[in-house]
């Protein structure tokens, strides 16, 4: 927090007494104080972000530029955030890009609509041409490519169920995150995980995938995976994403590697890709609109470009169950409603869906079971929407 101040990366300068009670009082503002001795790592992507808006606000700068500020937090921290925005600060500006145009405070007083990298029209809110439904993105309307999803056929009693947790702890660097989770996600069932930052979400469904296990005493069983058996294999069965996935894959080579590496479940390639694996990746990459930008790396395209890229990675192995952190994170609003479409079409032909989301309108129709986690993730309730 400290580095906001003399906007540093690292802390090399001493904060006076009075800079250090201003960080404390813009910890408290933002609900941060209890975490203020945590390592940055150890939050959870929501806490990080919050982290960062607070860090804007202890500077002095006259103007701040926020990006997609209210990404990845849940209500009431956006609320927070918005009051936060409404207040005056000594006549200090601020200025933030969105893709959801009502989650802004209240007090915007000016608005500039970019397309395809033309700004369209600028100036007061009284005098602003309302903006069109737009996107500077052109992801096919075409059908989804068919999937060959896994799984299929009768089931015996025993196998109607697809993942079974008992009894679960869960912990983050050491530190208890879930606490006795018993969940079942049965044959067809489609499921929401609801709760606000750092409550853990993106830890289930970590453990859902295969890079998390229950501490001793809780157990995970994953239909057709028996014990013993690499967790590679499963994770094959399942496509992946989630805002630290941006981060993995920061510094690949392309958008086509980034998507091949989705059918080994790796982040890079240990060998050389195939010509079946350049083939699978160059359909979905084309199908997102996403082909002519596949020899680009990340830090090449957009921040929107890079998860639809993602997305296509989670999606190039034909998955029986999707594990979805945040999926419209960063996206427009067009984009965002063919993703969610893709995502309903997906849950129809089979494929099971398990998404994390904090905003309602986040979740696809076929989506039926909600899974809550209290606060200080004790407590868990399932509900039917």
């Amino acid at each position: 927090m400290t580095t906001g101040l003399f906007d540093e990366d690292i802390p090399l300068i001493r904060p006076t007494r009075a800079q250090q009670e201003r960080v404390a009082r813009v910890l408290r503002r933002f609900s941060l104080w209890g975490m203020r001795t945590r390592r940055m790592l150890s939050l959870s992507y929501g806490q990080r972000r919050l982290v960062l808006v607070a860090r804007a606000f202890a500077s002095d700068a006259q103007v701040l530029l926020l990006d997609e500020v209210f990404n990845g937090l849940d209500a009431r921290v956006k609320d927070k955030l918005r009051k936060a925005l409404e207040q005056p600060r000594g006549g200090r500006a601020w200025m933030i890009s969105s893709h959801r145009p009502a989650e802004l405070p209240a007090n915007v007083t000016h608005i500039a609509h970019i397309e395809a990298g033309r700004l369209l029209d600028a100036g007061s809110v009284r005098n602003a041409r309302r903006s069109r439904a737009a996107s500077s993105s052109n992801i096919r309307r075409a059908a989804a490519p068919p999937l060959r999803v896994a799984g299929g056929g009768e089931k015996t009693p025993d196998e109607q169920w697809l993942v079974r947790i008992r009894n679960a702890d869960l912990y983050r660097d050491y530190r208890l995150v879930i606490k006795g989770l018993d969940w079942t996600i049965r044959r067809g069932e489609h499921w929401a995980v609801l709760g606000a930052n750092g409550s853990g979400k993106s830890t289930l469904l970590s453990l859902l995938y295969g890079d998390l296990h229950p501490a001793l005493g809780g157990s995970i069983e994953r239909a057709g995976h028996v014990s013993g058996q690499r967790i590679a294999d499963w994770k094959r069965r399942v496509g992946w994403l989630s805002p630290e996935l941006q981060a993995d894959h920061y510094h690949a080579k392309s958008l086509e590697e980034i998507v091949i590496s989705g059918r080994y479940a790796s982040v890079g390639l240990n060998e050389p890709a195939s010509r079946a694996d350049r083939a699978r990746a160059r359909k979905w990459l084309s199908f997102f609109g996403l082909e002519r930008l596949r020899e680009r790396g990340p830090r090449q395209v957009s921040y929107g470009q890079l998860r639809l890229a993602l997305i296509a990675r989670a999606l190039v192995n034909d998955p029986e169950l999707l594990l979805l952190d945040e999926p419209c994170s960063g996206l427009d609003a067009e984009v965002r409603g063919r993703v969610l479409t893709l995502i309903e079409t997906l849950a129809r032909r089979g494929v099971q869906i398990v998404i994390a989301v904090h905003d309602a309108e986040d979740i696809p129709p076929s989506v039926s079971r909600v899974l809550k986690i209290a606060r200080r993730g004790t407590a868990m309730e399932t509900l039917r929407r």
